[in-house]
Formats: C-alpha cells, sequence, structure tokens
C-alpha cells in the first residue's frame, strides 16, 4: 500500500519528490519489517508448534474445572471488601484538613502528618490489590498443575479447585505478601514520580522545567519498565511456588533461570497466547455490542430511544474489559502447563513415555522435535499411578 501510494505521488502534481521518496523508503521499511517477522516465525515453527498444543491444553485443563472461569469474580468480591473500608478511611482522611483561602479560592490544606498519611493509604491500596491478584495467580496455577501432574484425569474436578482454593489461601501467603509487596513499592514510587511531575509544572524557569521533566519521564518509563519485568518473574515464580512448593526468593530464581534456558519456547507461546486472547477478547466484544444494539434496536422502547451509539460504545468497553479480566484465567493456564511441561521434561530427561504430559502434547512435541524424545532407559522411577504428589 505504501509503494502504491509513493508512485500515485510521483505521477501527482500536487506532491514533491521529498514526499514521494518518503513514502517509497516507508514501503521498504515495512517490507523490511515483514520479511524479520516471517524469518522470526520460520525459525519458531517448532516452538509454535508447541505452543498450539499448550493453548490445546489449558483449554481441556479449564474443561475439566469449569468453576475455574468465575475465579475472578471471587477477586473482584474480594477487592471490592477491601475498598469499602479503605474508600472511607480516604474520605476521613480527605475531611481532616483545614480550610484556608489561597490566592483568592477556599481549599483544603492539609499538615504534614496528613499528607503522609495520605501516601499509606495509596500504599495499602496498592498492596492489597496486588496481594488479592498474586494470591488468586497461586490458586490458578496450584489448581492447573495439580491437573497435570496426576496420571488420571478423571479424578480431576471442580474439587480441584477448592482443594488449590485451601491449599492457596493456608499456606502461600507470605509468598503473595512478598511478591506483591516488591510491586506495590514500584507503584509508590511511580506515583511519587507523578507528583514530583505535577510540582515540576510549577517552575517558572522555562529550561529547568523542561529538563526536570524530561528527567522525571526517563525515571517514570525506567520504573515501568521494572514493574513490568517483575510482574512477569512473579508470575512465574508463583507457578514455581505451585509446583515445587517454593518460598519466594527460591522460586524467583528458578523461575529466572527457567525463562532463560526456555527463552524460546516461552516467546513462542508470547505470540501464539498473544493472538488467542486478544481474538477472545475481540469476539466477546463484538458479540456483547452486537446483542446491545439488537436489544436498543429492535425492542419496542427503541422508538423511545435518542442516541443508542453512546450505549454501544459503553457496552464495548465494558465487555474487553471483562473478557480481558476472565481470559487471565486461559493466560494464567497455558503459562503453568508450559512450566509444569518444562519440568516435566527436565525430570524425566525427555523419557516420553514417564512425561506427565498428555498424549495430544506428547505427539506435538515429537512431530516438531524428531528424535529428540527417543526412548532412553529410565532413569527416574516412575510415580505413583494415583496422585501427581511425586512432583507438586
Amino acid at each position: 500500500m505504501c509503494y502504491q501510494t509513493s508512485v500515485a505521488w510521483k505521477q501527482d502534481e500536487d506532491r514533491d519528490a521529498n514526499q514521494a521518496n518518503g513514502m517509497l523508503y516507508l514501503a521498504y521499511f515495512c517490507a523490511a519489517l515483514c520479511a524479520l517477522w516471517a524469518c522470526t516465525i520460520c525459525c519458531l515453527r517448532k516452538r509454535i508448534a508447541l505452543a498450539i498444543g499448550i493453548t490445546k491444553e489449558a483449554a481441556k485443563c479449564i474443561a475439566t474445572m469449569p468453576i475455574i472461569i468465575v475465579f475472578p469474580v471471587v477477586q473482584v468480591m474480594a477487592l471490592i471488601v477491601f475498598v469499602i473500608p479503605w474508600f472511607i478511611y480516604c474520605l476521613f482522611l480527605a475531611s481532616s484538613g483545614e480550610m484556608e483561602t489561597v490566592k483568592g479560592a477556599r481549599q483544603m490544606v492539609y499538615d504534614e502528618t496528613t499528607f503522609k498519611a495520605g501516601w499509606y493509604m495509596i500504599f495499602v491500596y496498592f498492596w492489597s490489590s496486588e496481594f488479592i491478584i498474586a494470591l488468586g495467580q497461586i490458586i490458578l496455577a496450584l489448581a492447573v498443575s495439580t491437573w497435570y501432574f496426576t496420571r488420571d484425569k478423571g479424578k480431576i474436578g471442580n474439587s480441584t479447585v477448592i482443594w488449590s482454593f485451601r491449599q492457596g489461601a493456608w499456606y502461600h501467603w507470605g509468598t503473595a505478601a512478598f511478591g506483591s509487596l516488591i510491586i506495590a513499592i514500584i507503584k509508590t514510587i511511580r506515583a511519587m514520580i507523578k507528583y514530583i511531575q505535577k510540582k515540576c509544572k510549577n517552575i517558572k524557569n522555562p529550561v529547568a522545567k523542561k529538563i526536570a521533566m524530561a528527567v522525571l519521564c526517563c525515571i517514570d518509563c525506567c520504573m515501568w519498565c521494572i514493574e513490568k519485568c517483575m510482574k512477569f518473574i512473579n508470575k512465574n515464580a508463583y507457578i514455581q511456588t505451585a509446583i515445587f512448593g517454593y518460598h519466594f526468593c527460591k522460586a524467583a530464581k528458578c523461575a529466572f533461570f527457567l525463562i532463560l534456558r526456555n527463552i524460546a519456547r516461552i516467546m513462542a507461546l508470547s505470540i501464539v497466547s498473544g493472538f488467542v486472547l486478544l481474538l477472545g477478547k475481540l469476539v466477546i466484544t463484538a458479540g456483547a455490542t452486537f446483542l446491545c444494539y439488537v436489544c436498543l434496536a429492535y425492542t419496542p422502547v427503541s422508538d423511545e430511544l435518542n442516541y443508542i451509539w453512546l450505549p454501544l460504545v459503553f457496552t464495548a468497553i465494558i465487555a474487553f474489559y471483562v473478557a480481558a479480566m476472565f481470559n487471565e484465567v486461559w493466560g494464567m493456564a497455558m503459562s503453568t502447563i508450559l512450566q509444569c511441561f518444562c519440568a516435566d521434561e527436565e525430570i524425566y530427561k525427555g523419557d516420553k513415555d514417564a512425561m506427565y504430559a498428555g498424549s495430544d502434547l506428547k505427539a506435538t512435541v515429537s512431530n516438531s522435535n524428531k528424535g529428540k524424545f527417543a526412548k532412553k532407559s529410565k532413569v527416574a522411577a516412575a510415580p505413583a499411578e494415583d496422585e501427581g504428589d511425586a512432583v507438586i
């Protein structure tokens, strides 16, 4: 398209040569990106096949434990239970200042103690909300890893999710609290940077103002990157905790080196899972918006409506975020199964018969890695057939 546009601009008298050449260079750049992407897909084709197999296994896992789909509702309810008293305390704190006239306008003025208490409330919100998310990730990882490391999948059901909830809520509070504390500290630092940026807008010297804003923007970008990296490491650390029962520091260390050893697989899974989850979000959003349109346009109350596009926009936004929330369950299941497969492969040294992986996943791996899983002498005794406790 860019190339055709450049050709058309060369023939257009209203366009100069620089504009046409610029569009031509843009076409070459896009073509180079497409070629690079195609090479990446070709190099990762075997890992992508494995990622597709893991996606199918995640779907089987969720189908075996359907109650796991509504787990985000439990997290939202827990967050609401926390937010209600937190919001009340914030209202009391906001009303504890003194009303004064500043520059002709009346506003609340707070002393240093109240100011620090406000930052404490912000930190409490970050820590508590991240703790709820972290504990939910551990419980989901426990359920999925139990499903993976159980040979008789018929014994797995909704009761497994309830058991995982009890195990996670009783034994892994500390891991969730420590991991969420790290994220809460980073988020609080970012909030402080935002506050300083707001104060820097009052600097009268324009040069100093630009320098300060640029430095703070760079720091905020670095903290954002650190936050994303820590969330990724925390998520994988929680999976390690669910599989092996490690404490947070050891789980984070094992997760980090597991990622390094399987970076190509994780990259391929990110590509596949990202596409699948995005497709799910778009389908759910489009379906919910279409149903809303049908209800608004083809019902008896449609004649009383003056404007239907605004409700449709709100419906699309709400549907997208709801779909994103529930799709996180599937994303967590895929990440957990990938780590379970990597641990399974490393424990049994590629002995396909001894591994816990399902037959479809084994077939996918065998087809994409010919000869890798050639039958070897067993290096470990096969665990009990009835439970997966040998690994978990």
